[in-house]
């Protein structure tokens, strides 16, 4: 990877557990410092490129530990972005269903580890959009996917007023599914990046070992 020896990654290791322990007290009762430590080292592991900069930074300054740390805040503020949506408690507005949209929430795929075409994790949000447009009106929910999955613009004034109204009633039905998500909600706050065994497997192996992390509580 990258030329990254051993060595190396057992190095990022230990300043993602240090760095895994300063963002966790930042954010308590949202992540731990383990599954901080866990994201970061898989994070470095999708992208050695992105290890190797790291590794080239200067030691003397703790500059690999502050981009780490950077990193952790990162991820923190993901996790608690997730909680708000899972815990019912963050409401949708229209803004931010377009930017969804636009973002191309509809023509991401999932595969059997839960991993989209592009790479990254299926977020909250766009499964509360999945949901929603599930239940819409066969009119408004063909007048999204038109537009956005198929890339077709409305060209009539009649259809382009037929979508304003579509996007309304999809945020609205995406409030109400994360409202009903609450109930379901046991998992703790955030929503944990699980791994596979072989991601697992790979994290420690590309560290040389494990190191210990105590939850927050």
């Amino acid at each position: 990877m990258e030329g990254i020896t051993d060595l190396e990654w057992a190095a990022l290791r230990v300043q993602a557990h240090r760095a895994g322990e300063q963002v966790a007290r930042y954010w308590p009762h949202c992540v731990s410092a383990d599954d901080i430590e866990q994201d970061i080292m898989l994070r470095l592991l999708e992208s050695p490129g992105s290890a190797r900069k790291i590794l080239d930074l200067p030691s003397e300054d703790n500059s690999q530990r502050k981009f780490l740390i950077k990193m952790g805040h990162q991820i923190a503020s993901i996790e608690q972005r997730d909680y708000e949506l899972y815990s019912g408690q963050y409401l949708y507005h229209l803004g931010e269903v377009r930017s969804l949209l636009e973002g191309q929430a509809l023509t991401r795929r999932l595969d059997q580890h839960g991993i989209t075409n592009q790479g990254a994790k299926f977020k909250a949000a766009e499964v509360d959009l999945r949901n929603a447009l599930s239940v819409l009106a066969d009119q408004y929910a063909e007048a999204i996917k038109r537009r956005y999955r198929d890339g077709k613009n409305p060209t009539a004034n009649t259809e382009r007023k037929t979508l304003s109204r579509a996007i309304e009633a999809l945020t609205e039905h995406m409030n109400r599914s994360a409202r009903n998500r609450t109930a379901d909600y046991t998992d703790g706050p955030g929503t944990r990046r699980v791994l596979s065994n072989a991601q697992s497997i790979a994290v420690n192996t590309a560290a040389g070992k494990t190191l210990g992390g105590n939850d927050c509580e």
